[in-house]
């Protein structure tokens, strides 16, 4: 939609207004308002979804996809004043995928904190509950800067090329408190287990 179908409408829309320009970017709005609400609230339905752990990745995917692709397309695309309600949601799409990924963390710390202890492992082998928490954490940050960019409320306006992490000046994140949160959670766990053995 954002490679081939918008872009072809938007050359077809100038051509058949040319030198009518105004009139061309209202019509090229009308005409894709439609669809583009469609694609952003498909987007917004990822975002507004459950807050399970495991949909961790799809939401990261949604928020990178937005802030590299679609909200830079956007941009370029719907740059006349009949479309600012366009740029303003799909913006607004992209803040709200990014508090998702922080209420998913908030939840996979509450399951951390509600994980029950009665099954123990008599043979001393490696608790099930570090291997699933120290899996997830492996996994999520493959997305740090991503995360970074999150926890930091950093929702500037996108770009295709986003600093890399050593390029910025914050010294420590809120991602390194969350993920000692849930580190600390985790070794406070093993320890009430270790008393059990």
């Amino acid at each position: 939609a954002l490679k081939i179908l918008l872009p072809a409408e938007r050359k077809l829309c100038d051509r058949v207004f040319f030198g009518f320009s105004s009139t061309a970017d209202l019509s090229f709005t009308d005409v894709c308002r439609e669809s583009t609400l469609q694609l952003l609230n498909f987007a917004d339905a990822i975002a507004i979804g459950s807050r399970s752990p495991e949909r961790l990745p799809r939401v990261l995917n949604m928020f990178e996809t937005m802030r590299d692709h679609l909200i830079p397309e956007f941009e370029s695309m719907f740059r006349d004043q009949y479309s600012g309600l366009l740029r303003s949601k799909a913006t607004t799409v992209w803040k709200i995928l990014g508090e998702a990924i922080r209420g998913i963390f908030m939840e996979f710390t509450n399951l951390i904190r509600q994980i029950s202890l009665e099954e123990v492992n008599l043979e001393g082998e490696l608790h099930p509950i570090t291997s699933y928490v120290m899996n997830y954490l492996c996994a999520a940050c493959r997305s740090r800067k991503t995360l970074e960019q999150v926890f930091e409320g950093d929702y500037g306006v996108p770009s295709k090329e986003y600093p890399k992490i050593e390029d910025r000046v914050h010294s420590s994140s809120n991602l390194s408190e969350q993920m000692g949160l849930i580190m600390g959670l985790l070794e406070s766990k093993l320890i009430a287990e270790s008393k059990l053995h």
